[in-house]
């Protein structure tokens, strides 16, 4: 290990606060593509069901029994 590198416990809370605090124009520059993805998607496929989408219920596979691989002797 290098003795230069540091452990997260060396450095002040403070640093970690402000290097997760994110790039605000970065943000802008997303939520601005997603509003024009939603657009997109809307104009294309119509506006969304009133209430929610329908839900289908998940159901598990009915696969046949596996049969063994392997022929050890």
């Amino acid at each position: 290990m290098n003795p230069h590198d540091e452990s997260d416990d060396d450095i002040d809370p403070r640093m970690k606060l402000r290097a997760n605090a994110g790039d605000k124009l970065h943000d802008l520059y997303l939520r601005r593509d997603l509003e024009i993805i939603n657009g997109r998607t809307a104009s294309e496929l119509g506006s969304l069901p009133s209430g929610s989408l329908p839900v289908a219920p998940r159901r598990k596979p009915n696969l046949p029994a596996s049969l063994p691989t392997c022929r050890c002797r």
